[in-house]
């Protein structure tokens, strides 16, 4: 499992079926809310920042299906 302050590997799976595997940014987060699912229900930010290999993507919230943390 990655460093809580570097992000988590997850898998997210988009409402059009298609997926994107990367680390999401915590960001300088408290451990206490340095979790995928603080990100995701932060409702200041209406986007998921995830970086996969070669590209990163910010992928609108409303978009996503499913979250796979890995």
């Amino acid at each position: 499992m990655a460093d809580y302050l570097n992000g988590r590997l997850t898998i997210l799976e988009l409402s059009d079926g298609s997926r994107i595997e990367g680390m999401v940014p915590i960001g300088d987060r408290p451990r206490e809310s340095a979790r995928i699912s603080d990100v995701l229900n932060d409702q200041n930010e209406s986007f998921v920042r995830i970086d996969a290999e070669d590209d990163t993507y910010f992928v609108n919230k409303s978009f996503i299906r499913t979250v796979i943390p890995r």
